[in-house]
């Protein structure tokens, strides 16, 4: 109360003088937030903010301005009595933005702006009054960041396109191509500095760039023409990195990428297929979490590309293969593991020559010491989706292994004991189902098989009994939360529609229930 009784006294002064209205603006500013809380301002605040900080937003002092753009955004949840007065706010700054010529004003007033703009969704009203500017007002806020390189620019201009996706369509290529320079520009210019501090700053503004470039693609998957142009522009980005090993923007690039390949693969991508494996066995291995995404949608969005060049899938296996044969982490060796599961399950038929070199690879990994059960359940999944698809093929595969390489006989032999000691860990409907199957597949083997899993045949009915409640509570959890996503992270591999009617085929033979629950599996992201 005290300090807003002595802001007052000061800024009612007749002999006020520019330096003391911009304390006067900058403590306001500064306490904004703690007002807006405070039921003994709420009334006033609105007379405050049209009384002494709209006029400034015109003042010919520019750094009072500036502090007025400031001061705005400190009081941006306010909800104003008279609309006529948000209006008013939200034009004055859009016109400071737009207009002014000094690069503070402009600064504070995209700031100020960010804060207008709900993290959700601007109100119809607030679209309304920026449509008709948002073109200029993007390309300012373009202009701002290649002058300054400040990243808390880049999120303004970052939840702008998110907002206003549709509306920027027209100039989304020339959103992209000046961003892609100004990458460029910031990548070239770190090495012309030996400041860490500086250095720093352009690799934050940089890592803001490339994660505008990946909202901007991610809002115009709907618009193939646009994103193809797009994507043109967006690989010198991407093939810059990658090819000049530049570690600290692998995580974004191929966040990037996965973003470009979600839905379809274009040539272009498949050139960037290749970089990926470059950088992987350059430098980028630690990246295989965020590579196992990129390799996943090439696999499954464009499966006859990717089986037409035998070189793919030995690369892909070349690549997981390193990950586990080289111990580079429990964590990294699952995603390898669960790569492996999506080539097995998505390609099928194409995948028998190479089947013996995955089951050896497996087997000597369990050779080594597995810490966590998230691997040994993975490791466990590519060897019963491979059982599942084809059980003649499985058994004669293990024998093949086991008979090339006797190291693995033992670890071959303990697979059924361990899979039914495990059956209570896997989780999720995917693991769930490819478990069920499994354990459906083994109910209708061939005899000659029974006396590999004679030992585990007493098990195999209660561990179905099992995962199939498992999966009927995750359903019923499913059902009752609107908010989950159908495209669970859980349902990541695929299965051919004849393999799932034979397995289903078989499982309402002896129970309907199994039939609705196992059936249906699929991938998605």
């Amino acid at each position: 109360m005290k300090t807003v009784s002595f802001l007052g006294t000061i800024i009612h002064n007749d002999t006020i003088t520019p330096k003391q209205k911009d304390g006067v603006l900058h403590m306001l500013g500064v306490i904004g937030n703690v007002l807006i809380k405070k039921k003994t301002f709420a009334n006033q605040l609105e007379n405050i903010i049209v009384q002494y900080l709209f006029p400034e937003l015109q003042s010919p002092t520019p750094y009072l301005r500036a502090r007025a753009c400031y001061a705005l955004r400190n009081f941006a949840k306010l909800e104003y009595t008279i609309p006529d007065n948000s209006t008013r706010c939200l034009t004055n700054l859009i016109h400071c933005l737009c207009n002014d010529t000094s690069l503070p004003v402009q600064i504070e007033a995209a700031m100020a702006l960010n804060l207008f703009l709900s993290d959700t969704e601007a109100s119809d009203k607030d679209k309304a009054i920026i449509v008709p500017h948002l073109q200029v007002i993007v390309m300012r806020i373009i202009e701002i960041i290649r002058k300054t390189e400040i990243d808390d620019v880049m999120i303004v201009l970052q939840k702008i396109v998110g907002l206003f996706d549709q509306e920027l369509q027209p100039i989304a290529v020339q959103m992209t191509s000046q961003l892609v320079e100004f990458f460029k520009h910031v990548i070239c210019a770190e090495g012309e500095t030996t400041d860490e501090t500086k250095v720093e700053e352009r690799t934050v503004a940089a890592m803001g760039v490339l994660n505008t470039l990946d909202t901007i693609v991610s809002c115009m998957g709907e618009k193939p023409e646009i994103l193809a142009q797009i994507e043109q522009i967006i690989f010198e980005a991407i093939a810059v990195v990658l090819r000049d090993g530049i570690l600290d923007f692998y995580e974004e690039i191929l966040t990037l990428v996965d973003t470009l390949t979600i839905n379809t693969i274009s040539p272009l991508m498949w050139q960037v297929f290749y970089l990926i494996k470059e950088a992987f066995y350059r430098d980028a291995a630690d990246y295989f979490a965020e590579i196992m995404n990129c390799l996943h949608n090439y696999i499954v969005n464009d499966t006859p590309s990717f089986l037409s060049n035998p070189d793919r899938l030995e690369i892909v296996f070349e690549m997981c293969k390193h990950v586990i044969v080289n111990d580079l982490g429990e964590d990294s060796e699952a995603h390898a593991a669960k790569l492996m599961e999506v080539v097995i399950l998505q390609c099928q038929d194409n995948m028998s020559v190479a089947l013996p070199a995955i089951v050896q690879m497996i087997a000597k990994r369990f050779e080594r010491e597995v810490v966590t059960s998230e691997l040994r359940l993975m490791l466990i999944q590519v060897f019963i989706v491979i059982l599942w698809l084809n059980p003649d093929r499985f058994f004669q595969t293990l024998n093949t292994v086991a008979a090339n390489d006797p190291t693995t006989q033992s670890i071959i032999g303990n697979f059924f004991n361990q899979w039914m000691t495990d059956c209570h860990l896997f989780a999720g409907v995917h693991d769930r189902r490819v478990c069920a199957l499994g354990l459906c597949t083994l109910l209708r083997i061939d005899a000659t098989y029974y006396p590999a899993i004679s030992e585990i045949v007493p098990k195999i009915l209660p561990n179905c009994i099992q995962i199939y409640e498992g999966l009927m509570k995750t359903y019923q959890h499913n059902d009752e939360d609107d908010s989950d996503d159908d495209t669970d992270d859980d349902d990541d591999s695929v299965a051919s529609d004849d393999a799932v009617s034979g397995i289903v085929s078989f499982s309402n033979g002896s129970s309907g229930t199994i039939g609705t629950i196992v059936g249906g599996i699929s991938i998605s992201n």
